[in-house]
């Protein structure tokens, strides 16, 4: 490289960027008063696999063996937010998400459909499938009106196509007359 165009200091081949000095010395000329030696330490990372030391936390630290969003919640608020109901909300949200979900709909709480999968085997109770893509609470609609139930009227839980079935033989039941009178009629 032209020696007009990297740092003056001896050892030091980067550009220059200001006073003969590459942008690291200049700043310790700044700082210290004194360009220092030619090799530059490379950066380390303090806290390289080292987890967030806020409770409950699981990410890893990035600063003052805080995460990122902890650190800078710190830095912004003065304080941690060790708030412990919003940490037990972050904690189980989908949890509780399926938990509030389950009780809007059906009137039955979390335990109460882990209770009637382990009775089922975690098996579909129509078509014997175990552990399916998406469960499905199956409850009797003539007893509620909507998708709403009551509570007292749940079957059981089952596999998203035996429910998909269930529906199309329910309204095949409500309209048995027009089928029937439709499937009597001579063909064209």
């Amino acid at each position: 490289m032209d020696q007009a165009l990297v740092c003056r200091l001896d050892g030091c081949e980067r550009p220059v960027k200001t006073k003969g000095y590459c942008d690291v010395h200049y700043r310790r000329v700044l700082k210290h008063g004194d360009p220092g030696e030619a090799a530059i330490r490379p950066k380390v990372r303090q806290y390289l696999n080292q987890v967030c030391i806020v409770d409950l936390c699981e990410r890893y630290a990035s600063k003052s063996l805080l995460c990122t969003g902890h650190y800078q919640r710190l830095q912004k608020t003065g304080r941690l937010g060790s708030d412990p109901i919003r940490v037990a909300r972050e904690r189980d949200v989908n949890r509780t998400q399926k938990d509030r979900s389950l009780w809007s709909h059906y009137r039955m709480t979390l335990e109460q459909y882990e209770q009637i999968l382990e009775g089922q085997n975690h098996t579909c109770p129509i078509c014997s499938e175990v552990e399916p893509r998406k469960w499905h609470v199956d409850h009797d609609h003539s007893c509620c009106s909507g998708r709403n139930s009551c509570g007292g009227c749940i079957r059981g839980i089952i596999c998203e196509r035996c429910n998909i079935h269930i529906g199309y033989i329910e309204k095949y039941l409500q309209n048995r007359e027009s089928f029937d009178n439709y499937l009597g009629l001579p063909c064209a």
